[in-house]
């Protein structure tokens, strides 16, 4: 039976030595040792399918909720004139 999804779409991409040195690991660890193209294939698939199974985060400005940083003290800003004034002379 022919693939109904023939691999007919080139896709080139530049990746460190270091995460080339990963994917080599880890199709060593594989029954068939997959060539390196099927090998990043078949980890895109699982990627994929991990991230449909995983409901989505909801994104707030681009950014998703969990993913910015929870304000501190320093980072929310006076709230009185007079403590601005003092905040600047601080040096804030």
């Amino acid at each position: 039976m022919a693939n109904p999804d023939p691999l007919s779409e080139r896709f080139e991409m530049r990746a460190s030595k270091a995460w080339i040195a990963r994917i080599d690991d880890w199709r060593r660890q594989q029954a068939d040792l997959p060539p390196r193209g099927e090998a990043i294939r078949r980890l895109v698939d699982k990627a994929l399918e991990t991230a449909a199974a995983t409901p989505a985060k909801p994104l707030v400005a681009g950014v998703a909720k969990s993913a910015r940083p929870k304000p501190n003290d320093d980072d929310v800003p006076p709230k009185s004139k007079a403590a601005q004034i003092a905040a600047l002379r601080k040096g804030r």
